[in-house]
């Protein structure tokens, strides 16, 4: 599972990929006010609880990424990615 979080040219989404191809694609609004993060952090939660209830299991979980605050436009984009493992 990868989460897209950005504001400014990048959009914000969860993508979920299967084992067998089947993708699953959440978007999520940009992140850029505290209004979004609620919304966006239960959007993340459910896609997790969602895996957790089908039989996977988190074995990792990273991320990285900024905002640039210096430019005009405010763009910039995190991205987490986690590792599921069907049990």
């Amino acid at each position: 599972m990868r989460v897209y979080e950005g504001r400014g040219v990048y959009g914000s989404g969860i993508v979920v990929t299967y084992e067998d191809g089947k993708t699953d694609i959440t978007n999520l609004k940009q992140f850029k006010s505290m209004d979004n993060y609620v919304p966006m952090t239960q959007e993340i939660q459910l896609a997790i609880s969602k895996l957790y209830q089908a039989g996977y299991a988190l074995i990792q979980a990273t991320g990285g990424g900024g905002i640039n605050e210096t430019d005009a436009n405010r763009t910039g984009l995190i991205v987490q990615t986690f590792i599921f493992r069907k049990q």
